[in-house]
């Protein structure tokens, strides 16, 4: 059973993170991105949301603290082909102290369509011990504002139901 998805101007009312073109190099032996470039697409959201709470290369370096990815949960909707231009408009739907739950939607302009999504789990830890840590206080609020803006989005949320935060 297919889930219902947002309509695609309520997933461009999200901040695109990121636009391009399929190239070439993202094509599987079918002929349209492959699964892998749909993964790394999503992450590339990730990272970019993440980005905007601080966590980033400096927060790295000075901090000692990064996010790993644990989980994630890929649909595919819809193909894209060579050429096509999609953009990755990605939400944070829920946080503990040390685990975030997001959800990253690939919108394929050509069709006017969501491509596909891309549901991750992220932990936050420490690099010296490669352990989950609390996520600091500044980053925490930052996360929860997204969360907030998050709440807000006007369509449904298709979550895979296997996965998110526990409580």
């Amino acid at each position: 059973m297919q889930p219902l998805l947002p309509s695609p101007e309520a997933v461009l009312a999200l901040p695109a993170l990121m636009q391009g073109r399929v190239l070439s190099s993202d094509l599987d032996l079918d002929g349209h991105m492959s699964m892998q470039r749909h993964v790394e697409r999503g992450e590339e959201g990730a990272e970019m949301l993440l980005r905007s709470v601080g966590v980033d290369d400096a927060y790295r370096a000075e901090q000692g603290m990064a996010v790993f990815s644990a989980e994630h949960h890929v649909r595919l909707f819809r193909e894209l082909s060579e050429g096509g231009q999609f953009s990755v408009h990605t939400m944070l739907l829920d946080r503990s102290a040390r685990i975030a739950h997001l959800l990253a939607f690939l919108l394929d302009h050509e069709e006017h369509s969501i491509s596909s999504t891309v549901e991750m789990v992220l932990v936050h830890v420490g690099m010296a011990t490669r352990r989950a840590v609390d996520f600091p206080a500044e980053v925490a609020t930052g996360l929860d504002a997204l969360i907030a803006t998050s709440q807000r989005f006007d369509g449904r949320v298709p979550t895979s139901g296997s996965m998110g935060i526990r409580r």
